[in-house]
């Protein structure tokens, strides 16, 4: 029997490759060829030395090698952009590298390109196939081709298996006493039998080094001719003997650099001699641009030898580890399933283990790995959470198989919401199955495009599910995005600089975060194209699923839209695209999605002929009385009486209901939170998340949900914030206030990997004008506005004061409710925190109570905004400041203001005004959207 052959395996790690390896990957492995790749990790840089080794050890050399071009990718079509320059259609650096290590060695090669590729690396004359991406065809005689890399490789067989061969430590004679020390450290991390010296003289003749050298896995060497004679160094680097390369330098500063620039590891000075710039060096190649952290040479100084012999030590020691793992590799299939791709994770509660064991079977068979955590080896004794969420992470498919019990499983949402995060960025595929018990699966909405499929007949489904796994990993779950381009492409012709080559460069930098070369390289393939703006989509689109643009550049194009778009469908429009598309992390919050669902609200309603006016008053004294906390604990039994529940049981039961309390406009400034309850024996609003249900209100153009139900319905982008106020000389703490929660918001938002700059605006002092807010607010996609500051009643109208502007209508200062109220009516603003005295009502004396029925906070409902939070009476500076920052710390990022209320609320203490004042009003229309 003919043993089987080892192939070096260069091939791409990225999801859309995924399918391409497979379907050679399957010729190869009937063809007998057991692959010497090192396993993936992406914590370390490519290792130069093993990779030698590998190289060394195999008895020929494989490469898949697809087209890794940022600008040259894939458009919506799935489908190479053949009118990119063959330039643009790129090696991957660190497969060129390993083409070079092969060349050196002169291994027997297959290399397969993608269509329309260069060659590379590679030489004129080599004989290379290509393959098409879509088809997965392979242009070129590719059993003749594989037959004569096995009997080439056949006659070149080399050591496969066995024990390892010893490491190697040269020594030249004389040996100087720093390299004799870090010898000895090197050696001090091995059994006497797993090394030798390659003893070297002048008279050594060079056969026989080279001779003894090709026996030793790896042979250490230094780069300084104090140490090993220059000849000696380039012969073995020639013969491509895998060396661990250090380098004796006299300092870490300028002699180091100089070493660097004569190994060709780093360009020479400006200014260098001519002769100095084209000379390569001793490692030209041997290191991938830009990456840091590869380090082809241990540079070190006579003062260093123990530490840096350590060092070495313990990385070739860690060589053999990985080889001998490699080692136990008995057949292809083996290895290759252990690679990164194309490996499913089965997330399922115990009512399915029975099928999805078998499920699990069928993809291992299948040529898709999965991991069923009662299947699979899990460390004992360590927190399986942690392990699962590693193990996730190293998986490219959630397969959720759906019962009855699954979402009450926390374990199961934890996986869930995993999948999700790397879903978002487009590392990971979720597909989706459920058990016929659930009829109608109640699923997320970006899940629920998803259409889980029901699980019948074992085999059948097993088959079904198989066949459409494998269609996903082919097609990387792409969709047509006919709907999107077309609109895109309208909004784009309306606001974006299309026309002019300089223009569109300069916005591609500026609205989409493009290096100025790569917004060069996606101009220059506009040229010569009818419909540059649809085109200008297709790239962007395509770049979705593309290193190293990814989503992020469409995503901040989006912002850039929206906030230009002054109607309000249509920025409705654009919100959609970022959950749809995925053009921004964290939007979408399974756990959020599944504690809203799980959330129960009772309803509490004002009886007729309650007190209204007499609590109305006793609110007023509050607000001007030094103890106004007297007044809530007189009122709040009394209260009490005239109100009744739907649901006395949950209220008093479940603590995490909330409490909807049905009003009327006109009862806004009764002070129902707080009613003491005989089932709670606390102020309502002490104890439960409350707001206020407010209807009848007026109709607006688009009625609009509240932020929370917009974000679960994945209809929404990242929020847009405006922070505006005007404190002047009577209110020094608002400039303080907008600071802290500019920096707050600043902080949440790059924490989600949403893009401050774009989404945060802080407008306070001089500047907070009426006609900045205006401008600011008026058919915007602001989504959360902050006002701080003073409000009062002018001339009968509730009114905010904002910095005078020198002239005009606004020379006062005095924003009227009902002026504000028409900026925000077909605006996207969807919450609004008015963090000023008497927000929710207006000052009243006993002769004067329908002075109450008119607020900033009703006029901001009538216009449409489906929450807003207000105080009823004056709030102190200080406890304001901590108020507002445990609201908006619970706030973001789920927009659930009933909860992050009551989070604020708790915070004060039962004397503290703050708590009692506070009110949440939302629009009862907003609850049915």
């Amino acid at each position: 029997m003919v043993p089987p052959l080892v192939a070096y395996l260069s091939h791409s790690y990225r999801p859309e490759d995924r399918a391409v390896n497979i379907a050679v990957w399957q010729r190869l492995n009937a063809a007998g060829l057991v692959f010497a790749v090192d396993p993936p990790d992406f914590k370390s840089p490519m290792d130069v030395t093993f990779l030698e080794r590998m190289m060394q050890r195999a008895d020929c050399f494989v490469a898949i090698v697809p087209n890794r071009a940022a600008a040259a990718g894939p458009d919506d079509t799935g489908e190479p952009d053949e009118t990119a320059p063959v330039r643009d259609r790129t090696w991957s650096p660190y497969q060129a590298l390993e083409v070079r290590l092969a060349l050196r060695a002169d291994k027997p090669r297959l290399v397969m390109v993608e269509r329309a590729m260069g060659w590379g690396p590679l030489p004129a004359d080599e004989q290379v196939l290509s393959f098409d991406r879509a088809s997965l065809a392979m242009q070129g005689d590719f059993d003749t081709a594989l037959a004569t890399l096995r009997r080439r490789a056949q006659a070149r067989a080399t050591l496969a298996g066995g024990p390892l061969p010893k490491v190697g430590l040269l020594r030249w004679d004389p040996c100087p006493a720093a390299w004799q020390a870090l010898l000895d450290q090197v050696k001090a991390r091995f059994d006497v039998n797993d090394w030798d010296y390659l003893e070297v003289a002048a008279g050594t003749a060079d056969q026989a080094v080279l001779a003894r050298a090709r026996r030793f896995s790896v042979v250490v060497v230094d780069l300084n001719p104090e140490l090993t004679p220059a000849y000696l160094v380039g012969m073995l680097h020639g013969a491509a003997v895998p060396l661990y390369r250090t380098c004796l330098v006299a300092n870490d500063g300028a002699d180091r650099k100089a070493w660097l620039q004569r190994l060709s590891l780093e360009a020479p000075a400006v200014g260098a001699p001519a002769a100095e710039r084209s000379a390569p060096g001793l490692l030209h190649g041997f290191q991938v641009p830009d990456d840091k952290r590869m380090a082809p040479v241990q540079f070190w100084c006579a003062d260093q030898a123990r530490e840096a012999g350590r060092k070495a030590g313990v990385t070739i020691a860690g060589y053999q580890r990985r080889e001998r793992q490699l080692s136990e590799k008995s057949v292809a299939r083996d290895y290759f399933l252990g690679l990164r791709g194309n490996r499913v994770f089965i997330s399922t509660p115990g009512d399915l283990e029975d099928f999805s064991v078998y499920v699990k079977q069928q993809l291992d068979d299948a040529g898709m790995p999965a991991f069923h955590y009662k299947r699979s080896a899990m460390d004992s004794g360590l927190n399986w959470g942690p392990q699962l969420r590693d193990r996730i992470n190293d998986h490219d498919l959630l397969l959720g198989l759906l019962s009855p019990t699954y979402w009450s499983r926390p374990e199961c949402v934890d996986e869930l919401a995993e999948a999700v995060r790397r879903w978002e960025r487009h590392q990971m595929l979720i597909v989706l199955y459920r058990d016929p018990a659930l009829a109608e699966p109640q699923l997320p909405a970006f899940l629920g495009r998803m259409q889980a499929n029901p699980i019948g007949d074992a085999v059948q489904t097993g088959e079904r599910i198989v066949e459409e796994l494998r269609q996903r990993f082919g097609d990387k779950a792409r969709e047509p995005f006919t709907a999107e381009i077309e609109g895109l492409t309208r909004l784009l012709q309306h606001h974006a600089p299309v026309a002019n080559v300089a223009q569109l460069t300069a916005w591609l930098i500026d609205a989409g975060a493009l290096s100025a070369v790569d917004a060069a390289r996606v101009v220059a393939r506009l040229d010569g194209v009818s419909d540059r703006t649809q085109k200008l989509v297709r790239v962007l689109l395509g770049a979705i699923h593309e290193e190293p643009f990814g989503a992020g550049p469409l995503g901040r194009i989006g912002l850039w839209l929206r906030a230009r778009e002054n109607d309000a469908p249509g920025r409705a429009w654009i919100d959609t695209l970022f959950s749809k598309l995925r053009l921004f992390p964290n939007l979408h919050d399974v756990q959020g999605w599944v504690e809203r669902r799980a959330r129960r609200t009772v309803t509490l309603r004002l009886q007729d002929g309650a007190p209204a006016k007499l609590i109305e008053l006793a609110a007023t004294a509050a607000g001007k009385t030094p103890e106004p906390m007297q007044w809530v604990q007189r009122v709040g039994p009394e209260l009490a009486t005239y109100l009744q529940a739907d649901d006395n049981r949950l209220l008093s039961e479940d603590a995490r209901a909330q409490v909807a309390i049905d009003c009327r406009p006109d009862d806004l400034a009764v002070p129902v939170e707080w009613a003491v309850l005989p089932a709670l024996q606390q102020p309502l609003a002490r104890v439960r998340g409350a707001y206020r249900r407010v209807s009848p209100l007026g109709a607006v153009p688009a009625p609009r949900c509240t932020l929370e139900a917009h974000h679960h319905r994945s209809a929404g982008g990242p929020p847009r914030v405006l922070l505006f106020g005007h404190g002047g000389a009577r209110l020094p703490h608002v400039d303080a206030e907008l600071t802290m929660l500019e920096q707050l918001f600043i902080n949440q938002w790059n924490g989600l990997q949403w893009p401050a700059d774009r989404l945060v605006r802080c407008v306070g002092g001089a500047q907070a004008t009426i006609g900045v807010l205006r401008t600011e607010v008026e058919r915007s996609d602001v989504a959360v506005l902050h006002l701080a500051g003073h409000a009062g009643v002018h001339n009968g109208q509730p009114v905010l004061q904002l910095a005078t502007d020198g002239g005009g209508d606004d020379g006062d200062g005095l924003l009227a409710a009902d002026r504000l109220a028409d900026w925000l009516r077909d605006s996207s603003v969807r919450f609004v925190y008015l963090s000023c005295c008497e927000g929710a009502a207006s000052s009243a004396e006993r002769d004067a109570v329908t002075a109450w029925r008119q607020s900033l906070c009703r006029s901001l409902l009538d216009a449409g905004v489906p929450e807003v939070l207000a105080f009823l009476w004056p709030i102190g500076d200080t406890d304001a400041l901590g108020f507002t920052r445990t609201f908006y710390d619970s706030f973001v990022p789920r927009f659930d203001a009933v909860g992050a209320l009551a989070a604020a609320r708790r915070r004060c203490t039962l004397d503290q005004p703050l708590w009692a004042a506070s009110l949440l009003a939302r629009r009862a229309d907003a609850d049915r959207l």
